[in-house]
């Protein structure tokens, strides 16, 4: 198991633990349709195990998901439990079935905030969760809730059946006393091409950005003045319109900016390792999500982020029989982080699902110049060289190549702290991370 200097090298903020798939509705942009794949779910023992881990190690936020965590059969003891520890118990819930027993356990945990997820008002909401009077019973619990003074948010999924809504949704649940309401863009998480979820059905087209933006500008500048919070701003937004119009292949191009070249013939793409050419919001490469959050599936497979293929790993880590620990702090768990975040390795994601880390939201909407140098390595890790052989290059990109290359950043440093401290030997994935982030300035 990892010591001292390599454990230095996480620094949890968040375990997310799916409970079950098992769920009340059939939302059409939720990847947890699958049903027929059958049902599972963690056991009550389990979710112990990892509410303490994330206890023991600081976590600032457990939440719970599923499936619908209300259907889990123990979700009652698990509030009463974790819901007034020191850290914070977040329960993300479709808000169609909470009974008495569910409303007194949440009433008295103090440290607890429900999220409940609405996509859209009356037939609209029915018809995306694919359950009647989905939109009743929701307004429903809402009214219980806040009558019960129970700490809550809310979340809005924005896809195509819903844009047209976005501003009479925040209108309709603006006077409650909700901590924020998040809008988020539809983002495909796992297998989205075994039939359990029709694309075509959730996305945006790009005729419809501009009524996105229109919608989505209005929504802000009603919060402001009514004093909500809301997860919206100028730059996110631009951030969703680009990517509606990069992800549709009949899309007009956007321009090229000075880091959008090809790389050098004789460089292999790193496109090839994860087929894809369109730049994502998100650089993978240093990526803070795999260092600051732990994943834990209904099937108790343990990962650092949702979104990246950790079976092309040969990932095998799952709580059952062990503990938790034993797998995070293992050499073999943090040498697939470092393959992840490393060059050739995710290729990044779009900014709606981990918007609430600061880093990474800055990075996915007002990217620096060092931020689109660490972008550009991580998708072509040879074209550093094609722009340091430009023979005028910007200068500011230049400034950039060269911190880069020469600086130790706060991950270098960590790394550096564990190759000096610790007997544990440097993989492959490693030594190619500490090689794209120090090469010699006069290579660049």
């Amino acid at each position: 198991m990892l010591s001292g200097p390599e454990r230095a090298i996480f620094d949890f903020k968040r375990v997310f633990v799916v409970l079950s798939n098992i769920c009340n509705c059939r939302c059409i942009m939720c990847n947890n349709r699958h049903h027929s794949l059958g049902r599972s779910s963690l056991t009550f023992a389990d979710v112990q195990r990892v509410a303490r881990f994330a206890l023991r190690n600081g976590a600032e936020v457990l939440d719970f998901s599923g499936g619908e965590p209300f259907q889990f059969p123990h979700i009652a003891q698990l509030i009463r439990e974790f819901g007034s520890s020191d850290m914070a118990l977040n329960i993300v819930t479709n808000g169609t079935i909470m009974t008495k027993e569910h409303l007194d356990a949440v009433a008295d945990a103090r440290s607890l905030r429900l999220q409940v997820s609405t996509h859209g008002l009356g037939a609209v909401e029915d018809s995306i969760k694919c359950r009647s009077s989905a939109s009743r019973q929701v307004d429903k619990t809402l009214k219980m809730l806040t009558e019960a003074s129970v700490s809550i948010s809310l979340a809005t999924v924005v896809q195509k059946e819903n844009l047209h809504q976005l501003v009479d949704i925040y209108r309709h649940f603006s006077g409650l006393p909700y901590t924020h309401h998040s809008f988020v863009m539809y983002e495909p998480i796992g297998d989205t091409t075994a039939g359990y979820i029709d694309p075509a059905q959730v996305r945006i087209r790009p005729e419809q950005a501009e009524e996105l933006q229109r919608q989505m500008t209005t929504v802000i500048d009603e919060a402001r003045a009514d004093g909500n919070a809301i997860n919206l701003d100028g730059p996110l937004v631009e951030k969703y319109v680009e990517r509606i119009l990069s992800e549709w292949p009949e899309a007009e191009p956007h321009e090229a900016n000075a880091l959008d070249m090809p790389a050098p013939e004789t460089a292999a793409p790193a496109e090839e390792h994860h087929a894809a050419s369109r730049d994502f919001s998100h650089p993978g490469l240093l990526c803070t999500i795999p260092r600051r959050n732990l994943f834990i599936d209904h099937n108790g497979d343990v990962m650092p982020c949702f979104h990246f293929d950790w079976k092309a790993l040969n990932s095998n880590c799952n709580i059952a029989g062990t503990a938790v620990e034993d797998l995070v702090f293992s050499p073999e768990y943090l040498d697939m982080i470092l393959t992840a975040i490393g060059p050739g390795g995710c290729p990044g994601c779009d900014a709606a699902c981990y918007i609430w880390d600061p880093d990474f939201r800055r990075r996915a909407t007002q990217p620096n110049k060092d931020d689109q140098v660490v972008a550009l390595l991580a998708r072509r890790p040879h074209a550093v060289y094609a722009v340091g052989a430009t023979a005028t290059p910007d200068p500011e990109m230049q400034s950039a190549l060269t911190r880069a290359n020469a600086r130790a950043s706060y991950l270098d440093q960590a790394l550096r702290t564990v190759e000096q401290g610790s007997s544990w030997r440097l993989t492959a994935p490693l030594r190619r991370l500490r090689r794209a982030l120090r090469r010699p300035e006069h290579e660049v």
